[in-house]
Order: structure tokens, then C-alpha cells, then sequence
């Protein structure tokens, strides 16, 4: 992260019970704001990803209470980090990430950078 632009955005996915595991091998996220699109993020298999370590743009998962496969399956939790097209969200700026499975809905996450960015910070 630099000292004025968002640059990389963690979130977490868990299945509601009933829904089907979801190969985290076949996730495509995606990025969205006013200036930038990129509509499928490459994976970066990094098993000790970070927030610094990633290379921009790039996503890495990693999956709590896991049972050692690549399926996010009920009860189980899944860290996603995302580290965003250069340069990043500046402040006030709008952006959406879109997390596609294989099968099943999208899930669209659109936020709006405050007007002053940390360097660690909770975007409701």
C-alpha cells in the first residue's frame, strides 16, 4: 500500500447452509472503478500471501477450518486477498470486485474509499 491510494482489499466468504462447496480453484474476481477494469484477476498461488507480497493486480485465498482440499464447503471460511490494479482506489473513489463461481451467484462487493486512507482500515 502507498501513502494515498487503497491498494489491496481483504474480504471473507462462507457458504449459508444448504449451498453447494465452491471450487476456490474456479473463483474469477474481477475489478471494477471508474478508470480500470480487469475481468479476471490472476491467482497467485502464494501460500505465505500478504498484503505486501502480492504482485498488483492478483488474488490469493486461504481457507480456515479447512479440510485440506480446495472447496469452501459449510463451516468452513474463506480469506480472500485482493490486491488492486495500479494504482489503487484513490480517495472517494467508487469500486466494485465481483467474486464469480464456477456455478452459483456472484457476489458483488461495491464500496466507496473514505477520504482519507490508512493504512489498515474497515470499509463497511
Amino acid at each position: 500500500m502507498d501513502d494515498t491510494n487503497l491498494t489491496v482489499v481483504e474480504f471473507y466468504l462462507t457458504l449459508t447452509a444448504g449451498q453447494h462447496p465452491i471450487s476456490m480453484d474456479d473463483l474469477v474476481i474481477s475489478y471494477t472503478d471508474k478508470d480500470t477494469h480487469e475481468g479476471n484477476i490472476s491467482y497467485s498461488n502464494n501460500p505465505n500471501a500478504s498484503y505486501g507480497n502480492l504482485t498488483r493486480p492478483s488474488w490469493n485465498y486461504t481457507i480456515l477450518y479447512s479440510d485440506g482440499d480446495a472447496l469452501l464447503e459449510f463451516g468452513e471460511k474463506a480469506k480472500i486477498i485482493v490486491a488492486l490494479p495500479e494504482p489503487g482506489v484513490t480517495a472517494n473513489q467508487e469500486f466494485t470486485i465481483e467474486v464469480k463461481p464456477a456455478e452459483g451467484a456472484t457476489l458483488t462487493i461495491t464500496r466507496t474509499a473514505p477520504p482519507a486512507i490508512d493504512k489498515m482500515m474497515n470499509l463497511h
